[in-house]
């Protein structure tokens, strides 16, 4: 989602790479290949160094917590 024009747009680009490897996704962002949403712990090894940044720093998602059973 982006505003355009004062208003909110949703935009869905197409997926060509599908993983649902936390590791693979960070990795593939650091190469250049897209962007992603991913939790601190997943992404420090490439945050730290400065290969990943976040691109939307004012919007935070809601904190679900990490749970075991």
């Amino acid at each position: 989602m982006y505003m355009a024009k004062g208003q909110y747009e949703f935009y869905e680009p197409p997926a060509c790479i599908v993983s649902d490897n936390g590791m693979t996704l960070a990795q593939m962002c650091a190469d250049g290949l897209g962007l992603a949403q991913l939790p601190h712990f997943l992404a420090r090894k490439w945050i730290l160094p400065g290969e990943l940044r976040a691109v939307f720093p004012a919007h935070c998602p809601p904190d679900y917590g990490i749970f075991v059973l």
